[in-house]
C-alpha cells in the first residue's frame, strides 16, 4: 500500500500495533507512508485506524477484506504457477493472501491449503460456522494474530480452501529456529 501510495503520489498512514516489527515499520516509511502505531494488537490497530479514517474523511482500506487488496494478494499465486505446484499452503489471518492466492489457483487445479496456528485460529472456526471473536493467543505468526477474519475473506476461503490445518505453537518455533539455523 506504501508503495502503490507512493507511485501515485498520494497520502497514505498505515496503522500497526506497537510491538510491529521493526522491518515492517521502515519498509512503511520508507516508501514515504506515515507510521501511526496503536494498540498491543491488530483488532486495536484496526479499530483505531477506521476511527481515523471516518473523523478525517479518509479511505479506509482493509489489509485483507477488500476486493482490490484480495486481487493484490492474488498475484502471488500467479507468480507461483509457473511453478506448476500440486499443492500450496498459505499462512491465513484475516484472509487475504489465502483468498487471492486460491482464487488465482484453484482454475489451475492446484490445491490450496490454509494454515493457521492453534489459538490464533479463527478462519478455520468462522468456516465451521463459530463467527464468535476469539482472543487470540501470542504467536510468533504476529502478521496472522486477528480475533475476526474478513468478512468477503471467510466467503472466498469457505468455497475455494480444499483444507486448513492447525499448527501447534511448539511446531512454528521449532520450523522458525531451524530455518533461522540455516540461514546464518
Amino acid at each position: 500500500m506504501a508503495w502503490a501510495a507512493y507511485r501515485l503520489g498520494v497520502q497514505a498512514i498505515t496503522v500497526m500495533p506497537h510491538g510491529a516489527p521493526e522491518n515492517k515499520i521502515a519498509g512503511v516509511a520508507h516508501w514515504g507512508a506515515t507510521v501511526r502505531q496503536h494498540g498491543d494488537s491488530y483488532d486495536e490497530a484496526y479499530a483505531f485506524a477506521r476511527q481515523l479514517a471516518e473523523q478525517n474523511d479518509y479511505r479506509f482500506l482493509s489489509a485483507f477484506d477488500d476486493p482490490d487488496v484480495i486481487a493484490g494478494k492474488g498475484t502471488i499465486g500467479i507468480e507461483i504457477a509457473p511453478y506448476t505446484p500440486d499443492v500450496v499452503i498459505v499462512p491465513i489471518g484475516g484472509g487475504g493472501l489465502a483468498s487471492g492466492v486460491a482464487l488465482a489457483l484453484k482454475s489451475q487445479g492446484v490445491r490450496v491449503v490454509g494454515a493457521q496456528v492453534e489459538g490464533v485460529d479463527s478462519m478455520a472456526r468462522a468456516i465451521k460456522g463459530d463467527t464468535a471473536a476469539i482472543d487470540p493467543a501470542r504467536t510468533l505468526a504476529d502478521g496472522v494474530r486477528v480475533k475476526v477474519p474478513g468478512f468477503l475473506t471467510r466467503r472466498l476461503c469457505a468455497r475455494l480452501l480444499d483444507d486448513v490445518v492447525i499448527v501447534r505453537e511448539a511446531e512454528l518455533r521449532e520450523t522458525w529456529s531451524g530455518w533461522r539455523w540455516k540461514r546464518t
